[in-house]
């Protein structure tokens, strides 16, 4: 098999093709992929089936469609060209071992181009981490970060006006030792009791923002005592433009200082992180019981380390969660975003003392510690978070209650009906910690 480097997408793949007789008033139609089967996983060596179909109007001399099938992010299957027109075009694929095939289809049309991809899961509960252990001092790493935090809170609390009197939402700025201060948004139902509300923490996805009041107000809604938290501690309730300029100056900020795990970025990301759960849990509304971790990429990847590192988190949602199978590179696969490894054509590691460094934050590592419920969402189009990487953290997971939600033909998004998955595993664990203390 021929190999790639890096993503699929990478610039220069593909070559912009021409499309012959075809005219400029047709509307740009869109390249649609699946597999043939609903949930797009295989035993080792059956064959997979991609169907490329073109939607919204077809050309009455086709399209010339380039493809590619690769596997891992890292090997190119095969590739080829081929007409599509109004039949679907299918294109088989064998993989003899556990891992992730994916298939990008281009195609050029007037003014534009158009892509589409789907992807498969062949074997994926034999899918294994690229490290299969831990750095030796793992745990007494995080355990050293958490007792340089201390154990008081120094905390502000800004009441924030609401259009509604059924909420009541403050603004929260807690100290931390050293670096930006733990800054989001707290929310509650209304003259809640104490020792009455379940918790939920909302860690942000990658980028730079503030935190959203809109999130906390929801999870109070849903009966929760909820905070909503940015992962820079960046201040809140600024002008846009604040964010703007926030951004170009955390441009990259997910690789600055990881040849060591004291100077990367990330750690002051984890401590705040630690900060918000201690935060949370002193609050005299929280029922003791229940403290979930909810998040989308590399808030998903911070529900996973939430569940490792404390014992009170009882159930996380990862939703395509970053930070997963940051040595990938020893398996010759495509790593979890940010892919802080550099690496060769083959996929092969290239730098062993950011390997090292990184390990301590790998996703994998605080899986197998979790006590936690876990509902993980995973994309098989996905090329921000790899789904092999995310699968090697699921498989991890040593509670009994986890599932996976897997959509083939999704890329790195959350859309609706993921959402709605999202809500409904929340209740459904917050009914089942209730009815178990009632049986007690």
């Amino acid at each position: 098999m021929m190999r790639l480097k890096g993503m699929l997408a990478a610039a220069g793949l593909f070559a912009l093709l021409t499309v012959t007789g075809v005219a400029q008033e047709w509307t740009t139609p869109t390249l649609h992929v699946a597999v043939d089967r609903a949930l797009g996983i295989y035993d080792a060596g059956e064959s997979v089936e991609f169907r490329v179909t073109l939607k919204g109007g077809v050309p009455a001399a086709g399209l010339t469609l380039d493809y590619l099938i690769a596997v891992d992010g890292t090997e190119v299957l095969t590739s080829g060209t081929t007409m599509l027109g109004a039949e679907t075009v299918r294109l088989p694929a064998v993989l003899e071992r556990a891992g992730h095939l994916q298939l990008v289809a281009r195609a050029a049309w007037p003014g534009s181009q158009i892509s589409g991809s789907a992807g498969a899961l062949v074997d994926p509960e034999k899918i294994e981490p690229g490290l299969t252990e831990e750095p030796e001092d793992f745990d007494e790493f995080w355990q050293r970060q958490r007792e340089t935090l201390g154990g008081r809170l120094a905390v502000t609390l800004d009441p924030v006006t609401l259009n509604t009197t059924d909420i009541q939402a403050w603004r929260v700025t807690v100290a931390m030792p050293e670096g930006n201060p733990l800054r989001g948004y707290l929310a509650r139902p209304a003259g809640a009791q104490p020792g009455t509300l379940p918790a939920i923490l909302y860690p942000h996805a990658a980028g730079v923002r503030a935190s959203q009041l809109a999130s906390a107000v929801e999870g109070a809604r849903l009966g929760m005592l909820a905070f909503d938290f940015n992962a820079h501690g960046i201040a809140d309730d600024m002008p846009e433009d604040f964010y703007a300029v926030m951004a170009r100056e955390l441009a990259g900020y997910q690789h600055r200082g990881k040849e060591s795990r004291e100077s990367w970025y990330m750690l002051g990301v984890y401590r705040r992180l630690l900060r918000a759960l201690d935060f949370v849990a002193g609050r005299g509304e929280w029922d003791g019981r229940v403290l979930i971790v909810s998040g989308f990429s590399q808030g998903g990847a911070q529900a996973i380390t939430a569940s490792g590192l404390d014992p009170r988190v009882t159930a996380i949602v990862a939703a395509m969660p970053a930070m997963c199978d940051l040595g990938g590179c020893r398996a010759g696969r495509l790593a979890g975003w940010p892919q802080p490894v550099p690496v060769g054509r083959g996929g092969e590691c290239l730098n062993e003392e950011i390997l090292h460094a990184t390990s301590y934050f790998d996703a994998v590592f605080f899986a197998r510690r979790s006590q936690a419920e876990a509902l993980f969402t995973v994309g098989l189009a996905d090329r921000v978070c790899p789904p092999a990487s995310v699968v090697a953290a699921y498989n991890q997971w040593p509670h009994e209650r986890r599932q996976m939600i897997v959509r083939p033909g999704l890329g790195h998004a959350h859309p609706a009906d993921f959402q709605q998955s999202v809500r409904s595993f929340i209740l459904a664990h917050i009914a089942r910690m209730r009815q178990d203390q009632e049986q007690e």
